[in-house]
């Protein structure tokens, strides 16, 4: 997943925007930074950084205030729609080795899983 932003200049869009983000799946980063009760301080963070990979290494789809650098930007108001829409996260697809040898017409007893 592309890491993206969400920035407002108006602290209650970003608190809304993380509300949003929060039914659908994401966790905020609590160890990176704390969420703050009456607003931010622009200068130290001006938007949410949202990714799936953090220090260096692949994590669940986490959020956490940040500044604005290398990332894909959406500004709110104007693009909330298209915001909501990057936060979707991927549904993790279950099959069985009969379904895949159903699939393929082969055996089952034949699959052999190897690792990427």
């Amino acid at each position: 997943m592309e890491k993206f932003v969400v920035k407002s200049n108006h602290f209650s869009l970003l608190e809304a925007f993380k509300k949003e983000a929060e039914k659908l799946g994401w966790k905020y980063r609590n160890s990176f930074n704390e969420w703050p009760k009456d607003g931010i301080d622009y200068t130290a963070s001006d938007c949410i950084c949202f990714s799936n990979y953090w220090d260096g290494k692949p994590t669940g789809y986490e959020m956490a205030l940040s500044t604005h650098k290398y990332a894909k930007k959406y500004d709110l108001p104007q693009q909330w729609s298209e915001a909501i829409k990057a936060l979707s996260i991927p549904k993790e697809i279950v099959v069985s080795i009969q379904e895949i040898a159903n699939w393929k017409g082969v055996d089952a007893r034949l699959i052999r899983i190897k690792k990427d």
